[in-house]
């Protein structure tokens, strides 16, 4: 079962956040 995702990269210098978008969840996850 595939599930649509946006996924999201953001970098500054040595650190890195990702986001993970999911419809139908509303929950935010970033690690």
């Amino acid at each position: 079962m595939a599930v649509t995702q946006n996924y999201g990269t953001g970098r500054r210098k040595t650190s890195a956040a990702r986001v993970f978008l999911r419809p139908g969840n509303g929950a935010i996850t970033i690690n």
